[in-house]
């Protein structure tokens, strides 16, 4: 197992990568915060991994809000006494809201900017301050190629997305000292509730077809690689954005 023992606070757990990653890092051992604003698809992504799990606990809240996360953070660390990784999922993308800038709402700018960025932001505070009371840790942060490559809409979230991309380069400069690594997850085009409203094929036609692989991602995927980077095996990787994208952005 190769998270065996490893305590690791997940975000966005309820569903999509966040879910998908709480399974893996179960599978491979790890003990488990799961963190998100929606209990009932919390409760159900407990149920769903508890079998697996050596050992999990949820919390519900905003990660928005600071005390949601200081008190995520703090509950994590009394019920397992450490926190070795962060893996940070959650996010919005407002579709049909987030439009050209142009046009774009500042009530939708600033709730996503909020959620994907600030609450990122959020999340690595505190628990970069108790990873160097133990010795270092893994931060895994999801940025997504909107990071790097540009589209007609959402400009707040392919903003919020290169902004994440942003602190983690800085997270992993300003703490390597201390045993932290940070990395960044960038995925493509995958199949998450979070992108339902496109999910017919023919929404994703043009993406499919300027995808090497022909295809949308999956979950899993995205999570195994977080697995490798909360793991021993990416021990040499800091400060790096790892594209998962069927060869989109290539």
């Amino acid at each position: 197992m190769r998270l065996k023992d490893h305590v690791a606070l997940i975000t966005g757990a309820a569903s999509g990568l966040g879910r998908a990653t709480a399974k893996r890092f179960a599978e491979e051992g790890a003990r488990l915060a799961l963190f998100d604003i929606d209990e009932d698809r919390l409760r159900a992504t407990m149920v769903d991994i508890r079998k697996k799990a050596r050992e999990v606990i949820h919390i519900v809240g905003d990660i928005s809000e600071e005390s949601d996360v200081q008190r995520a953070v703090s509950k994590t660390v009394e019920a397992f006494g450490r926190l070795d990784i962060l893996d940070n999922n959650a996010g919005i993308l407002l579709l049909g809201e987030d439009v050209p800038v142009a046009s774009l709402d500042r009530r939708v700018w600033d709730r996503v900017i909020a959620v994907n960025l600030t609450g990122t932001y959020l999340v690595c505070k505190y628990s970069i301050r108790e990873m160097v009371e133990t010795g270092g840790g893994s931060i895994i942060n999801i940025s997504s190629i909107a990071a790097f490559h540009g589209w007609d809409e959402t400009g707040a979230y392919s903003a919020s997305k290169g902004g994440v991309m942003a602190l983690t380069r800085d997270i992993a400069k300003g703490y390597a000292e201390s045993g932290i690594r940070a990395n960044a997850i960038c995925p493509g085009n995958i199949e998450t509730p979070m992108v339902a409203p496109l999910s017919d094929e023919s929404s994703w036609q043009a993406d499919i077809e300027n995808t090497p692989l022909k295809r949308l991602g999956k979950p899993e995927e995205v999570a195994d690689v977080a697995v490798f980077l909360a793991s021993e095996e990416s021990s040499f990787i800091t400060g790096a954005a790892i594209v998962v994208d069927g060869g989109f952005t290539a």
